[in-house]
């Protein structure tokens, strides 16, 4: 009991800043950007994605790519999206797909959940459909 009491403060609280080495995205593999980092090609982005657009999308009906939009130009405007997309659609390639997924899951941290007002794009609350759904 006494401890609880030790915690309750009678002045105001005031938030600490948190330590330097725990900042987040101080990792310059957190920007998402899985072709460059050659954890996928961009033939086989643009692959999945096409995978996604035919085989998948009739399943994901919330979010329609129209046919014209490619791979890359997917990976450019809305980077967000296309990891969601290129992560549910390699399926058959499961150990890139972890990889895949542990990345969306850190972009989801830093871009959504630690984002402010950034995050308050539709790209992200598609990505989080598609992957959600998935």
């Amino acid at each position: 009991m006494q401890d609880l009491l030790r915690l309750q403060r009678t002045g105001p609280i005031v938030q600490q800043p948190l330590p330097e080495d725990s900042a987040v995205g101080t990792s310059p593999d957190d920007d998402g950007d899985v072709v460059d980092e050659d954890i996928v090609s961009t033939e086989r982005a643009e692959t999945l994605v096409e995978v996604y657009k035919t085989d998948m999308m009739p399943h994901f009906p919330f979010i329609i790519i129209p046919p014209p939009v490619s791979g890359v130009e997917l990976r450019h405007t809305k980077p967000f999206l296309f990891l969601a997309i290129i992560s549910v659609a390699c399926f058959h390639d499961l150990n890139t797909q972890d990889k895949l997924c542990k990345r969306f899951g850190s972009m989801l941290h830093d871009k959504v959940t630690m984002g402010g007002d950034d995050c308050l794009k539709l790209e992200y609350l598609q990505g989080l459909l598609i992957v959600l759904a998935w």
